[in-house]
C-alpha cells in the first residue's frame, strides 16, 4: 500500500514537469521551424528579427491567460482548445507560402503556445510551491524539453514531418496542465479564488530589471554567434544545443541548495562569464569556446528567471499571472533588444561592442547588489509547511482540534489530515506519504474541509484554524 502511494505521489509530481517540458519542446521547435522556413523568403538579418517577433507573441498568450483565467467560466475547455490550435498552427507554419503568411502563422501559433504554456507554468508552480524543489523541477523540465527537441530535429527530415510529430505534445501539454490544476484543487469551471491576500510583492520591479539586463547580455552573445554561423566563420553544430540541458540540471540543483536570496549573485557571475566569452572571441579565441560558455550559461538563465517568478507567484498568491511571467518577460526583452544588438554586431566594432557590454554589466551588478541586500519579499500568506516558516503563535492542543472538528463536522480522516498540516513543517508530498495517502486524495480531503469551513485553499484553512476560537460554553465558534 505504501509503495503504491509513493508511486502515485511520484507520478503526480512528474505530470507538471512533463507538461512544462512539452511547452519547451513546442516553443524551441517552433522557433527552429520558423527560422528554417523564413530563410527561404527573408535575408539572414530579417530571419533573426522575425523569430524574435514571433517569440514575443507568446507574451500576449501569457498575459491573456491570466486575464481570461480570472473572468471566463469553463476555463478547462479553453486550455484544451489552445493545444489543438497550436497543433494546427504548427502544420500551417510548415506549409504556408510567402513571408507575410508565414509570419502571420508564426505569430498565431506562438500565441497559442504561450497561452497553453502559461497553464503549464501555473501547474508546476502550484505543485512545487510547498517544497524546496522549484528550481530542480524547472531545470528538469527544460533539460527534457531540449533533449526531445534535438531528437525531433534529427528525425524530422522536412518541416511538415516536424509539425506532424509536434501535434501530440501540442495537444497533450494543456491536458496535463489542466489535470494538474484540477488535482491541486484549482477550480477550472469558474474564476479562481486568490490563494493569497493579493498584496504586491516588493522587489518585483528590481527583479524584472535585473532579468532584462541579463537578457541584453545573452541576446548580444546570441546575435554574435548567429551572425558568425551565417557568415561561415563558425560551425556551432547541433551538439551545442545540449549544453543548456546540462547546465539547467546543474542550475536547478545548485539553486535549490542555496538560499534563493543569493541566486541573483550566482546568475550575475554566470552572465559575466558569458560576456567574457565574446570578449575572448573579439581577441581571436575560437568560436567553439564562446558557444560552449554561452549555452552553458543560458541554461542557468532559464532556470533563474522561470523559478524566480514562480516564487513571486507563491509569495503574491496570484499564480495565474506571475507563474509564467519570467518567460513572458524574457520574450518581450528579446524583441526589444534584437534590433539594437543586430545593429551593434553589424558595425564590426570591437571597441563599441565591448563598451556597451561593459556598461550593461555595470548596471547589472548594481541592480544585483540592490536585489540581494534589499528587503526580502513577504509572502501573502505564511507557508507553514516550509522548514523556515514561522510557528503558530499558540500551540495546538488535541482538545482544540477536537472542538474544531466537532464544530465543522469534520470526518475522522479529515481531522487527521488537518492535525498533520498544523503540527508539521513537511511538504504536502511528505505529509501525504506519512498519512498513507496519494497527493490527489490528500487534496480531496483539503477541498472537503474548505467547503465545510468556507475557506478557499489549504493555507487559508490553516489560517482559519489558528484564528478560530471555540465558544466559551457550548463549543461554538465566535468567528466564521
Amino acid at each position: 500500500m505504501e509503495r503504491k502511494v509513493r508511486l502515485e505521489s511520484g507520478f503526480a509530481s512528474m505530470r507538471p514537469i512533463v507538461s512544462l517540458s512539452l511547452f519547451y519542446v513546442l516553443f524551441l521547435s517552433m522557433e527552429a521551424l520558423l527560422s528554417e522556413r523564413a530563410a527561404a523568403f527573408l535575408p539572414p538579418d530579417a530571419v533573426a528579427f522575425a523569430g524574435s517577433v514571433a517569440a514575443a507573441a507568446s507574451l500576449v498568450g501569457f498575459l491573456l491567460y491570466a486575464l481570461v483565467r480570472m473572468r471566463v467560466p469553463g476555463f478547462a475547455s479553453l486550455i484544451h482548445a489552445s493545444g489543438t490550435l497550436s497543433a494546427v498552427g504548427l502544420l500551417a507554419t510548415s506549409l504556408v507560402p510567402g513571408a507575410l503568411a508565414l509570419l502571420a502563422s508564426g505569430l498565431a501559433t506562438m500565441f497559442f503556445v504561450g497561452f497553453a504554456g502559461a497553464a503549464a507554468h501555473e501547474a508546476l508552480a502550484r505543485r512545487f510551491a510547498d517544497g524546496p524543489e522549484i528550481a530542480r523541477a524547472v531545470g528538469g523540465a527544460y533539460a527534457a524539453g531540449i533533449v526531445v527537441q534535438c531528437l525531433l530535429m534529427v528525425v524530422a527530415l522536412t518541416p511538415v514531418v516536424l509539425a506532424l510529430l509536434l501535434a501530440a505534445p501540442a495537444t497533450a501539454m494543456p491536458v496535463l496542465a489542466a489535470r494538474c490544476l484540477g488535482e491541486d484543487g484549482v477550480g477550472l469551471e469558474g474564476p479562481p479564488t486568490p490563494s493569497g491576500q493579493g498584496r504586491p510583492v516588493r522587489g518585483v520591479a528590481l527583479l524584472a530589471l535585473l532579468i532584462a539586463l541579463m537578457n541584453c547580455v545573452f541576446s548580444t552573445v546570441d546575435v554574435n554567434l548567429t551572425s558568425a554561423q551565417a557568415d561561415g566563420l563558425a560551425d556551432l553544430g547541433a551538439w551545442t544545443r545540449l549544453f543548456p540541458a546540462i547546465s539547467a540540471l546543474v542550475a536547478g540543483e545548485v539553486t535549490d541548495r542555496l538560499d534563493h536570496r543569493w541566486e541573483p549573485g550566482l546568475m550575475a557571475v554566470v552572465t559575466t562569464l558569458a560576456s567574457f566569452a565574446v570578449f575572448a572571441v573579439l581577441q581571436g579565441a575560437p568560436w567553439a569556446l564562446a558557444s560552449a560558455v554561452y549555452y552553458l550559461g543560458s541554461g542557468f538563465f532559464v532556470v533563474f528567471y522561470t523559478s524566480a517568478f514562480m516564487l513571486v507567484a507563491r509569495e503574491s498568491g496570484c499564480y495565474a499571472l506571475w507563474s509564467g511571467m519570467g518567460d513572458a518577460l524574457n520574450s518581450a526583452v528579446s524583441l526589444l533588444v534584437a534590433a539594437p544588438a543586430l545593429a551593434l554586431v553589424s558595425e564590426r566594432s570591437a571597441l563599441a561592442e565591448t563598451a556597451v557590454i561593459l556598461a550593461i554589466l555595470a548596471a547589472m551588478l548594481a541592480v544585483t547588489f540592490l536585489v540581494i541586500l534589499g528587503p526580502r519579499p513577504e509572502p501573502a500568506l505564511p507557508l507553514f509547511d516550509e522548514k523556515d516558516a514561522p510557528a503558530p503563535a499558540a500551540p495546538t492542543s488535541d482538545e482544540r482540534l477536537a472542538a474544531f472538528a466537532l464544530e465543522f463536522a469534520l470526518t475522522e480522516r479529515e481531522a487527521e489530515v488537518l492535525q498533520a498540516m498544523v503540527t508539521s513543517h513537511q511538504s504536502v508530498q511528505d505529509l501525504a506519504r506519512t498519512l498513507c495517502l496519494s497527493r490527489t486524495a490528500f487534496y480531496r480531503h483539503v477541498a472537503s474541509m474548505n467547503a465545510k469551513t468556507g475557506t478557499a485553499n489549504r493555507v487559508e484553512l490553516m489560517h482559519f484554524f489558528f484564528d478560530w476560537a471555540p465558544g466559551p460554553q457550548d463549543g461554538t465558534s465566535d468567528q466564521h
